[in-house]
């Protein structure tokens, strides 16, 4: 995300694709943003049946049971 920022192509891209100047969100705007996203009912349907969660799911349980693995 910084390369992209620091990138002076960047903004006359995003203008370009967005119609909008591109503005990096805070961890906190960034949370409030998302949160709002999940609650829309259209945009949680198209997440639950994205291939990106399913993928996301599987490294997070790999991750669990590598944790729970005893040496």
């Amino acid at each position: 995300m910084r390369r992209a920022f620091a990138d002076p192509e960047f903004p006359k891209e995003f203008h370009k694709l967005m119609g909008d100047d591109p503005a990096p969100l805070g961890g906190e705007e960034l949370e409030k943003a998302i949160k709002a996203l999940l609650r829309e009912k259209r945009s949680s349907s198209y997440i639950k049946n994205s291939p990106a969660r399913s993928s996301f799911a599987a490294a997070k349980r790999r991750e669990r049971n590598r944790d729970r693995m005893i040496f």
